[in-house]
């Protein structure tokens, strides 16, 4: 006994063996943590990286019994059986990864079968259970199988070995973490699993390679020799090669398992599944070419083998270190598809069988994991005894498909296609499907060797179809249209195709291409090395071989040198220089290196002048065009040349290295430059953005200097502090025993009127007049929008867009720019973060109108209203219900205030915890744009967007009803300049006065100018000069508040020009809006004192000052009449001006303001007075 223990513990392959299984064993019993409920026992928490899910779907899907079996069939039948690994391969790619994208209403379900039952009912359901069951019992047979085969092989050397009872532990060990841990301990287990034999089986193939005693180039022909491996054999038809077929499509449908579609359920969603799917295919592509050579590398050292000593063979062939890695690899891959299989099964029956039996009534989780691992225990041990009586492994493989492909494939397969039947309809077809491949395998199959799955999943699809559309059928049933899921995937699939079309263009425009010319250096260079090997060649090639291709390229390299040295630079466009001079390399680099191919007499001078050609070309052109033509130069002397190149040996693939390296220099020396070319061309566009800017700032401020003698770090500051300095003020006048009311709060509140413009300032808010409205498509601006997305992070939001009616613009004309940005910014606060990958944006358009008041009397008369064609954009999330998304108007009203709106989203200051500058950038920018916003509390975001903000704009300021104006006197070229000059000492003096936004100002000033013309005012002066005035007097009194400087200048458009007040209030913040409304509506100066008269409590001097501060406004306005009294046509009313002044202004002034402004104004009115008396005398 002790002798056995000894010799078992020197068997090296058996400890390996069992070190691996106990290392399996901690990891699963690792990451069994407790689950609470059975869908998260079944697939997760649904949060699995998309890496982890890729080895899962490869762990389960690449058994022991696939490994075993390929190498046995392609040493066996030969090119038939690569011919049919490689399709089979494909339904990663033509079948799962589709499928998985229309999976969206089934992502909840837990298994194939609930999928079944969801759209068809319980018996269904249950007979899918069941086939399932029956498959996974023939599958976990043929892994058991091959862990037997391997601890058979790792116990030939011990002393009484028992491999059945090491069989038996290993599978107990699967069972017993696949049942405990639920489908996280398989998921991780799988991962382990995978990387262990993805490591080891390249090596497998490496040992058979060494072994092999004959060179590379004799092993080719000697394949080629054998007739199984030959291509004409698969040209001839007959059973064999329908064999193959069937067994191809077979394998291809059988794809669609339990298992396979579990790991769908178990992704994010239909997104992650995608890349998924995708990945496991590439990944599944070089894996089955791996084992594919190990065949053939074992069918090149003994041909003669049978089936049953291949793996025998190979296991005496390598030492007994390799030995244990190869049966760990063995096991790992048995063991990863064992295990999950397992856990399909146990759910099945815990849950879909449970649940058709007993109805949808909660059961007791409790009770459900125990039913799964008894189910895990049973199957297990069913499969177990299977393997022990049916070892061919061959012949399971098509137990399993004739159990899953003929009865619940074509059910699965249409119910995903959007096909709705009855259970009435899917029974038909499930009976049709069993009958069908029950007689194949009775009468067919024996006799001809086609497996007849296939077939018998075609009789179930069709039989199901003609049932449905032969018997009478429910209400609800047939064929649905797909939902939003799968319509945003195709959306975004077509946008990435458009967005790689136009790039393929603009590659070739004339803009491209003539960034594209070549230096005379480059030229010259060029043309020297391609006439020298145009001459080498010929020398080496000798008189064998046409002469004509080395003058054609020694041609090309003249004109190359004559165009460099003796043509001048600028004698023919850039773009066409470059056209030909890209032509002109395709024939002397690809072109030349292609002849050469079909041409080649010495194999290692054709590779020779490749890598240089290819070095050449790479150092020549741009990164992106040098590679477009070097990979396809390598595929393509790999196709011709690479049997030759293996008769260089060693010399040819040094050589072959050595360029390569070269080449990677280039390839790595072009990036480095390209990132520093990138980063000064950025240097260089950001400095002539900010020239530009300059001038665009010179021209737009009429020749102001509008820098900020402070820093913006400075300014900010003086912002913040000033906020504190409001604040304190008002709190200041509040004691411990005084009540607080509403009003007592807004008055604190308002304060912050600074902190908005604060705001504005760190946003880079896009003043209105700058806007530069251009005209872009719909489609040209989701493009945008993605790409900007994209941009933004890493993996964005996804979008779908919908048009809800057909007379949706295909073009508005906007600021794109301000758009892009509105809309990004929407569309983020919209999504959510966490569930980027199962959510999906929601953008729907609709056709609607935005309506303006011409202008807002201050007699609250009549107001005319302007409409214009609107476009409005629905944004919400896809969890969002259609129901709870905002209502689409005929008309909004940007100006007027939504009361439902208002309420939903009423602003509470003293709740708010941060500030949400996402929100005013929006507000901000659909205010420049004329725009209607409504942001609801479930998130929804209605934008509301005029078809061309040209013409509100043009409408609102161009048209403006100013014929009212007088206008006696024409303006000459020196009071045209000297009104220039006043404007520019204003801003200069206003901007050192008072804190005041410089941009701010020149922005009104300019809208003054726009507006006003050259009209002049009845007192004889230019109506913008007169603003100036006015507010410069304001300035000098009131220098700490910058509101009623902005009001004093923009209040006359108003009363003058009937610029409507929207105008006011989209452009400007609600501060300065209320105060030209005030201004406004005191027109006479007796209702000021009757307004000034409500300030009676203790706190008027932090409540009353836009009071006051409206009553500089009006006393500066009258003061500055009437300095200018004299210019006035009208005597009279300049008699009254000034009797109001000395009656009522003064009184106002020392009442309420300081003496020095009543003194002002009483001497203005005395010599007002003055000189209307002396006008009537003169008379």
């Amino acid at each position: 006994m002790f002798i056995g223990l000894y010799m078992i513990f020197l068997n090296v392959p058996l400890l390996m063996v069992v070190a691996f299984l106990l290392l399996t064993l901690a990891v699963g019993l690792y990451y069994s943590r407790k689950t609470t409920t059975l869908r998260e026992y079944t697939v997760g928490n649904k949060q699995f990286a998309t890496a982890t899910l890729v080895a899962t779907v490869l762990a389960t899907n690449y058994g022991a019994g696939g490994l075993v079996r390929s190498v046995q069939q392609v040493h066996h039948l030969g090119l038939y059986y690569i011919i049919y690994s490689l399709l089979a391969n494909l339904d990663y790619w033509i079948i799962i990864r589709p499928l998985a994208l229309r999976m969206t209403p089934f992502m909840q379900n837990l298994s194939m079968a609930e999928t079944i039952g969801s759209v068809y009912g319980k018996y269904p359901r249950v007979i899918t259970a069941l086939a399932c069951i029956g498959a996974s019992i023939a599958g976990l047979a043929i892994q058991i199988t091959v862990i037997s085969q391997v601890i058979s092989i790792c116990c030939i050397d011990a002393v009484n070995p028992k491999p059945k009872y090491i069989t038996i532990l290993a599978t107990l060990i699967l069972i017993f973490y696949s049942s405990f841990g639920g489908i996280r301990a398989v998921t991780f287990t799988d991962v382990l699993q995978f990387i262990t034999f993805s490591i080891i089986i390249p090596f497998l193939a490496i040992w058979m390679f060494y072994k092999i005693n004959n060179p590379v180039a004799e092993s080719i022909s000697f394949l080629q020799a054998q007739e199984k491996f030959q291509f004409k054999t698969l040209l001839r038809f007959d059973t064999k090669l329908v064999a193959i077929m069937s067994l191809i499509l077979s394998g291809m449908a059988a794809g669609i398992n339990p298992t396979m579609v579990q790991r769908i359920y178990m992704s994010s969603g239909p997104i992650q599944a995608q890349k998924v799917f995708l990945y496991s295919g590439l990944f599944s592509w070089l894996i089955k070419i791996i084992i594919i050579l190990i065949g053939l590398f074992v069918f090149v050292q003994v041909p003669e083998l049978s089936i049953e000593a291949i793996w025998p063979y190979i296991m005496k062939n390598i030492s007994s270190f390799s030995q244990g890695l190869v049966s760990i690899s063995l096991l790992a891959m048995a063991m990863s598809t064992a295990d999950s299989k397992l856990n399909a099964c146990a759910v099945m029956v815990s849950h879909d069988i449970l649940e058709s039996i007993r109805g949808v009534k909660r059961v007791p989780y409790t009770h459900q994991l125990r039913l799964a691992r008894l189910t895990s225990l049973v199957i297990g041990l069913c499969a177990m005894v299977l393997a022990f009586y049916r070892k061919d492994l061959f012949n399971l493989l098509k137990l399993i498909f004739a159990f899953t492909v003929p009865i619940i494939t074509a059910p699965f397969v249409l119910a995903i296609l959007g096909f709705r039947g009855s259970g009435r309809t899917a029974l038909i077809g499930m009976a049709t499907g069993i009958v069908t491949i029950i007689a194949w395998n009775q009468w067919i199959e024996p006799t001809t060797g086609i497996d007849g799955a296939f077939v018998s999943m075609l009789a179930n699809g069709l039989a199901m179809l003609a049932a449905h559309y032969s018997l009478p059928q429910l209400p609800g049933t047939g064929w649905i249209e797909p939902d939003d899921e799968l319509k945003q995937i195709r959306q975004a699939h077509t946008r990435k195709w458009a967005r790689r079309k136009e790039a393929c263009k603009a590659l070739f425009s004339k803009d491209n291409l003539a960034n594209l010319q070549p230096t005379t250096v480059r030229l010259v260079g060029v043309s020297l090395y391609v006439i020298t090997t145009a001459f080498v060649d010929r020398f080496i090639m000798g008189v064998m071989h046409p002469t004509y291709w080395p003058i054609f390229q020694i041609m090309v390299g003249a004109c190359f040198a004559g165009y460099g040295i003796f043509i001048p630079k600028n004698k023919f466009p850039s773009w066409l220089v470059a056209r030909y001079w890209l032509i002109g390399l395709a024939f002397c680099f690809p072109v030349n290196s292609i002849w050469h191919f079909w041409h080649a007499t010495d194999s290692l001078l054709t590779l020779t002048l490749t890598l240089v050609h290819l070095s050449i070309t790479l150092w020549v052109l741009p990164l992106y065009l040098g590679l477009l033509v070097g990979i396809p130069l390598i595929i393509v002397y790999a196709i011709c040349c690479i049997k030759a190149l293996w008769l260089w040996g060693t010399m040819s693939l040094l050589l072959l290295g050595i360029g390569l390296l070269i080449c990677v220099i280039i390839i790595f020396d072009k990036f480095r430059n390209n990132s520093y070319e990138n980063q000064n061309t950025y240097l260089k566009n950001q400095q002539k953005l900010r020239e530009t800017q300059k001038l665009k700032s010179l021209a737009y401020n009429l020749h102001m200097d509008t820098t900020p003698v402070i820093s913006q770090e400075e300014e900010d500051g003086m912002i913040l502090e000033k906020v504190v300095k409001d604040v304190t003020q008002s709190v200041s006048f509040i004691d411990d025993t005084t009540p607080l009311y509403k009003q007592d709060f807004q008055s604190i509140i308002n304060k912050f009127s600074e902190w908005a413009i604060f705001l504005k300032q760190q946003a880079k808010s896009k003043d209105h007049i700058l806007l530069l409205p251009t005209a872009i498509s719909i489609n040209q601006l989701i493009n945008k929008i993605e790409v900007a997305l994209e941009r933004e992070m890493e993996n964005g939001p996804r979008l779908f867009i919908e048009h809800k009616d057909n007379t949706v613009p295909v073009k508005i004309v906007c600021d794109v720019n301000q758009i892009i940005h509105l809309l990004v910014t929407a569309i983020l606060r919209t999504a959510k973060s966490d569930v980027l990958e199962t959510q999906f944006v929601r953008v729907y358009l609709y056709t609607t109108h935005l309506q303006y008041e011409v202008h807002e009397p201050i007699d609250n008369g009549y107001a005319p209203a302007m409409v214009f064609s609107a476009i409005a954009f629905v944004i919400s999330s896809s969890h969002l219900p259609l129901a709870e998304l905002p209502k689409v108007q005929s008309y909004y009203e940007p100006n007027r205030d939504n009361k439902e709106t208002s309420k939903q989203t009423a602003y509470r200051p003293l709740a708010q915890t941060h500030i949400d500058l996402g929100k005013k950038t929006i507000e901000r920018i659909m205010h420049t744009h004329y725009g209607y916003l409504e942001i609801s509390n479930q998130g929804a975001i209605l934008l509301v967007l005029p078809w061309d903000v040209t013409k509100i704009r043009e409408e609102m300021i161009a048209k403006l009803p100013i014929t009212h104006l007088t206008s006696e006197a024409p303006i000459t070229p020196k009071e045209q300049a000297d009104s220039m000059m006043v404007l520019m000492q204003f801003h200069e003096y206003v901007c050192q006065v008072a804190e005041v936004d410089p941009g701010m100002i020149a922005e009104i000033l300019l809208l003054l100018r726009r507006c006003y013309g050259f009209k002049r005012h009845a007192s004889g002066q230019l109506f913008y000069v007169r603003a100036v005035g006015i507010a410069q007097w304001v300035a000098t009194w009131i220098f700490h508040s910058p509101k009623p400087i902005y009001a004093s200048l923009l209040y006359d458009l108003v009363r003058y020009t009937r610029l409507p007040l929207s105008y006011i209030k989209a452009n400007y913040n609600r501060g300065i809006f209320c105060f030209v409304e005030n201004v406004l509506n005191i027109d006479q100066h007796q209702e000021m004192a009757k307004s000034l008269l409500y300030v009676t409590n203790r706190f008027k001097e932090a409540i009353n000052q836009d009071h006051l501060s409206v009553l500089y406004i009006k006393l500066a306005e009258r003061l500055y009449d009437l300095r200018y009294a004299k210019n006035y046509n009208n005597l009279e009313a300049v008699r009254q001006m000034a009797k109001e002044t000395l009656t009522v202004d003064i009184e106002l002034a020392k009442k309420y303001l300081e003496s020095e402004i009543a003194k002002e104004l009483e001497t203005a009115a005395k010599q007002a007075l003055a000189f209307c008396n002396a006008a009537v005398q003169a008379d």
